[in-house]
């Protein structure tokens, strides 16, 4: 007897590409598994598009807006958005938030500056995927799991101090801050 899953669109949480080569393609291959919505920003679009995936939106800055049309044409059917002068990665939250899918993983080098901007978008679940490290965003302060022993755990707070927790012994760690942190494990 088999057991199938029906996946709603919009159901998985969106995976977001703004940095290829930020973690190894097995891993981003695990986010694909159910089908989500794949978002690329231009920078990252070569390097997606050689591994074979279906994209569903790609965002490009609006001078390049005809050369990707041409790119990508058998990517179809694909929604191509353009942006100006504001970061690429607040087109795909607006488009996110529009189409009301309020999750998403986000593939991208560590970067403090990225996760000081993501603060504004509370509304979503993001979860950062960059290299080893696995980054959610904690808004009440706190951050309770079972760990197990020696794991390396990163806090973040924005706009820049980061410390960095070794676990001793398997079992439950709670940490809790006066203000929302990203918190960083290893996946």
């Amino acid at each position: 007897m088999s057991s199938h899953h029906f996946v709603k669109e919009g159901q998985e949480p969106a995976v977001i590409i703004l940095d290829a080569s930020a973690v190894p393609f097995e891993k981003i291959q695990e986010l694909l598994e159910w089908s989500p919505t794949v978002i690329v920003i231009e920078p990252a679009l070569q390097m997606t598009l050689s591994w074979g995936i279906k994209i569903d939106v790609a965002i490009v800055s609006s001078s390049t807006v005809d050369t990707w049309k041409k790119l990508l044409h058998d990517q179809g059917p694909l929604k191509l958005l353009s942006h100006s002068d504001e970061e690429p990665i607040i087109t795909a939250f607006q488009f996110l938030l529009a189409t009301k899918q309020y999750s998403t993983h986000l593939v991208s080098s560590w970067n403090n500056d990225l996760l000081s901007l993501l603060v504004q978008f509370q509304e979503l679940s993001v979860v950062i995927m960059a290299g080893k490290m696995r980054w959610t965003f904690r808004p009440s302060g706190k951050f309770e799991k079972w760990m197990p022993a020696d794991s390396s755990i990163e806090i973040f707070i924005p706009p820049h101090s980061t410390e960095k927790i070794l676990s001793g012994k398997e079992g439950m760690v709670t940490l809790e801050r006066s203000s929302p942190f990203w918190i960083g494990t290893e996946w």
